[in-house]
């Protein structure tokens, strides 16, 4: 009966094991358990719903939307899982049983454009559930609907809307600046993602997602982690001293904890879409933070197959090789797996610490560029040296 009443109000699109309905009465509870849950109301807009009465109304409006037709009318789907058959049934004869994971929708603007949303339960997040559903439902907007242009955005943060988004196809985001209303006891703007998928692109990724893997010694006591934007870490990246702000290369986060978690987003967007890769190094067996090192310029398209390196140390982390052995940990991952001949290194003239670790890993100075860098406090003009591993032999 739940699914006759579902396909009397519109259409249902359906996939192996995953469908799309619109709401009925029967959906209540499903959509009072999305709007109780914490990370729905702090990610997302889709469900904006508190108790039964609230439901109700939600899937009366889905309804009188599907009804009426009009070009600029939210479409809206409960989204709908298999569940095993009864047990007993012969395989292939009995009808899949259904049971709500989420809802999905787009808001058309009624001049081609349409601005998408979705929900998941907790209990079927990590499935591809949302990246299912919105399938189905781009599928009818680009197909029934005279939709050309689908929006997407999120706030930043929000990585798992994202990767979804990735998934299907849409555009790089650009990060708006306020995009979304405040959330909580916080109600300041929060900055956001915005991508489009037209629909004539293809629905796969349009850019690369890296991940920083992890990177460990054989029997030692370091390893190479991503930042994360958890207490330790963030306290750890607000202790850095004026050492390490003078390093070359990559810099550490500016002081205060909006700054802090303002870098280790952009360490993670960086490496999503492959121009760099930023990584903790941290200690093995207390995982604590040591200093942080980074493989960047990996896309630079006049300078294929090199890369740059640099790194900085907390106090926590000098004086136990700890750059050195990095390094070599970061220059077998770049030569085995993304296929790098050449890496170089630029440091101050003056750090003789630096210029040792890079020795020990391999690296050979190449020149000093005098005069090339100038204190930001004093003014006083200082010298660069350039350091560089090749991994093949040099055709001179």
């Amino acid at each position: 009966m739940a699914e006759d009443a579902a396909s009397s109000a519109g259409p249902v699109r359906q996939r192996e094991g995953l469908r799309i309905v619109p709401p009925h009465d029967g959906h209540t509870g499903l959509l009072v358990g999305l709007g109780a849950d914490e990370q729905a109301r702090r990610w997302g807009d889709a469900v904006p719903v508190r108790d039964a009465t609230a439901a109700r109304a939600w899937v009366g409006v889905a309804r009188e939307a599907w009804a009426g037709r009009q070009r600029w009318a939210p479409r809206r789907w409960v989204v709908e899982v298999a569940q095993e058959a009864a047990q007993g049934a012969t395989p292939g004869t009995a009808a899949p049983a259904w049971r709500p994971a989420g809802t999905v929708e787009y808001r058309p603007d009624g001049h081609g454009g349409a601005e998408v949303g979705y929900a998941v339960h907790p209990d079927h997040r990590g499935r591809g559930v949302a990246t299912q559903a919105l399938g189905l439902a781009l599928d009818h907007a680009f197909a029934e609907d005279e939709v050309v242009l689908a929006r997407w955005r999120a706030e930043v943060g929000h990585w798992a809307s994202r990767r979804v988004a990735w998934r299907l196809g849409f555009s790089v985001p650009a990060q708006v600046r306020g995009l979304l209303p405040g959330w909580g006891q916080d109600r300041a703007p929060r900055d956001g993602w915005w991508a489009t998928l037209h629909r004539d692109d293809p629905r796969e990724p349009a850019y690369p997602w890296r991940q920083v893997p992890v990177l460990a010694e054989q029997g030692g006591d370091l390893r190479l982690r991503p930042w994360r934007a958890d207490a330790d870490d963030t306290a750890a990246l607000m202790s850095v001293d004026d050492v390490a702000r003078q390093c070359v290369g990559p810099l550490p986060p500016g002081p205060g904890e909006e700054a802090v978690q303002a870098w280790t987003r952009g360490r993670l967007e960086s490496a999503v879409l492959g121009h760099s890769l930023t990584w903790c190094i941290a200690d093995a067996r207390s995982d604590a933070a040591l200093g942080s090192i980074c493989l960047f310029d990996l896309v630079d398209p006049c300078a294929h197959g090199c890369a740059e390196v640099g790194s900085w140390l907390l106090p926590a982390g000098r004086g136990r090789g700890a750059v050195t052995r990095a390094l070599g940990l970061v220059t077998r991952y770049a030569v085995a797996e993304l296929g790098v001949h050449r890496i170089a290194a630029r440091t101050d003239e003056r750090d003789a610490a630096s210029h040792r670790a890079l020795l020990r890993a391999g690296f050979r100075w190449t020149v000093t560029e005098p005069q090339s860098r100038v204190d930001e406090r004093g003014g006083e003009r200082h010298g660069t040296a350039r350091f560089a591993l090749l991994t093949e032999p040099s055709a001179g």
